[in-house]
This record gives structure tokens, C-alpha cells and sequence, in this order.
């Protein structure tokens, strides 16, 4: 009896208890917070799986991580002389210049085949004709290397921002297309080639922004960004020279109109004189005409009594 009391007893709390307004909406929170604290938790430890695979396949100890980082080509980079500073090198055939003299430009031609060519760089050799180390100018990525039939070997090398140094008539080269190399470098070494036979054992050096040759000698000790930013003047420059090009046609223009003007209006009076001149000699034609017709009649007349 007492347990069956116990049981009804307990029955009558737990009805008691679902009676109360707060029971349910207390049931429904803590259900909440459970299943809120297992979605975390799971989405932790998604991560935590995440983050350990991507340890795993990143490794320090990879090899990847064993090369030396190579700088890119600093704007603040002054360009140096692609030789050692300890071997003395000449200039054994300048760059041609549009506004140098006349001997000057005859100095910087190039013959080949009995023909001139200006040159677009400057030939480096020494005194006594040896070869020496070819040096980077500036730090790049090299785009070309490989043996030319004419220009030897040959090695260019991007800067950025459109600028590249030539290095050719080599005669070995020590690095490959794609490569990057760090200023002063070495590349190469000079040699002889087919183009330039009168320069003997040198180093044929160019600097280009944009396509265009630029005076090496005239960028040397001087930073990339000063040649950069000097490009870009130019190209400012050039639109006031299309806007004045446009304006001088358009004042041909107007030049041919008003000189059109007065030769049409001396056409058209000469045009008119000569309708006057042509209504005139009919008028004397018709004179004439009457005159003969009257003389007739008169003739006639005369005739007209005798018969």
C-alpha cells in the first residue's frame, strides 16, 4: 500500500510540475542550449581537422622552402656598369644619338655587309681586347638566352615597367630563360660576333623602355623609377603635340576654304562676262541681219521701176 501510495504520490508532483507556465518554456530552452553546444562543438572540431591537414601538406621542412628568396626588381635600384669595378672597361663604340654632330654619328655607325647601321647601344671591351664577367644592371627576370647567328649570345633581361638591358655577343652565358637574377649578377661573358667584327672582343650593352633604345651611359648610378617616370613624361608630352597636329589641320582647312572663296567668285564673274559678251555679239548679229535685210528691199525697190 505504502508503494503504491509513493507512486501516486510522485505522479501527482510531476502533473503538478507540468502545470506550472514556466515548465515548458524551461524544457525548450535547455533543449536549445544542448543542441546550440553540439553544433559548436562539432564545427571546433572541424577545424581543428582543417587546420592539422593543412600542416600536414605545408610543411616547413618541405623543399620548397629550402630556396632563397629572390627580391624583385626594386624601383630604387640605380643601374650599375654590367662589368666588376676592378676591370677597366672602354667604350670601344658609342650609342648614336639623333642630336649628336655629324663625327659623332659617323663614330657611332656599325658596317656589316657594307652597310651602316646606327648603333642602338654602347660596345664595351678593354684595353688589352680580353674578355671579362658580364654583369646584371639591374635585378630582372631574364626573357631571352640563347645563341644568335649574327649577335653571338645573346641575354635580355625584364625590369619591369617596360624596361629591359640587352647583353649581347657573349660567349658562354650562365643562366637560362626564366631565370631571376639579382643586380650584378654574373651572366655571361664578352665575346666576338658576326655583326661587330671591327670591336673585337666586347660586350654589346643596351638599355630599352618601351621597345625604345636609350643611351646606357646616360641612365648610369641613376634609379629605375627616374627612367619609369621619365617614359611616362614623354608619353604625356606627346598628346599636346596630336592636339597642335589637329589644330594645324584644321587651320589648313580653313586656309583651303578661304582660299577656295575667291577663286569660285572669280569663276562665276567670268562666267557672267561671258554671257554678256556672248548676249552682245548676238545683238550685233541681229543689227547685222536687219541692216542686209533692209539693204534688199531697197535693192528691189530701185529694180522695180525699170520694169
Amino acid at each position: 500500500m505504502r508503494e503504491e501510495e509513493k507512486q501516486t504520490s510522485g505522479q501527482s508532483k510531476w502533473k503538478q510540475l507540468t502545470k506550472k507556465r514556466w515548465f515548458y518554456p524551461a524544457v525548450y530552452l535547455a533543449s536549445a542550449a544542448v543542441i546550440l553546444t553540439s553544433v559548436f562543438w562539432m564545427q571546433d572540431n572541424a577545424l581543428e581537422e582543417a587546420q592539422d591537414a593543412q600542416n600536414e601538406d605545408f610543411s616547413v621542412n618541405d623543399p620548397m622552402f629550402d630556396e632563397d628568396a629572390v627580391e624583385v626588381t626594386n624601383s630604387t635600384e640605380h643601374f650599375v656598369m654590367p662589368a666588376r669595378e676592378d676591370v677597366a672597361v672602354i667604350v670601344a663604340k658609342d650609342f648614336y644619338e639623333a642630336s649628336a654632330s655629324q663625327e659623332e654619328q659617323e663614330e657611332a655607325l656599325v658596317m656589316h655587309n657594307n652597310t651602316y647601321y646606327p648603333n642602338t647601344g654602347v660596345d664595351l671591351a678593354t684595353e688589352n681586347g680580353e674578355s671579362f664577367e658580364v654583369l646584371a644592371a639591374l635585378s630582372g627576370t631574364v626573357t631571352r638566352a640563347e645563341k644568335d647567328d649574327l649577335f653571338g649570345n645573346v641575354v635580355e633581361v625584364d625590369h619591369g615597367e617596360g624596361v629591359e638591358t640587352y647583353y649581347h655577343s657573349l660567349s658562354e652565358v650562365q643562366v637560362q630563360e626564366g631565370d631571376t637574377v639579382k643586380q650584378s649578377d654574373v651572366i655571361g661573358s664578352a665575346g666576338q660576333n658576326e655583326f661587330n667584327q671591327e670591336s673585337g672582343v666586347h660586350l654589346h650593352f643596351e638599355v630599352r623602355k618601351d621597345g625604345e633604345p636609350i643611351n646606357p651611359l646616360s641612365v648610369i648610378d641613376k634609379e629605375l623609377a627616374v627612367l619609369v617616370e621619365s617614359g611616362m613624361n614623354k608619353e604625356d608630352e606627346s598628346v599636346p603635340e596630336e592636339q597642335s597636329s589637329e589644330e594645324d589641320a584644321d587651320n589648313r582647312e580653313e586656309n583651303e576654304d578661304s582660299a577656295s572663296e575667291p577663286a569660285d567668285e572669280e569663276s562665276s564673274n567670268e562666267e557672267d562676262q561671258q554671257e554678256e559678251n556672248e548676249e552682245e555679239l548676238f545683238e550685233e548679229q541681229d543689227e547685222n541681219s536687219d541692216a542686209s535685210s533692209s539693204d534688199d528691199e531697197r535693192d528691189e525697190e530701185e529694180e522695180d521701176p525699170d520694169q
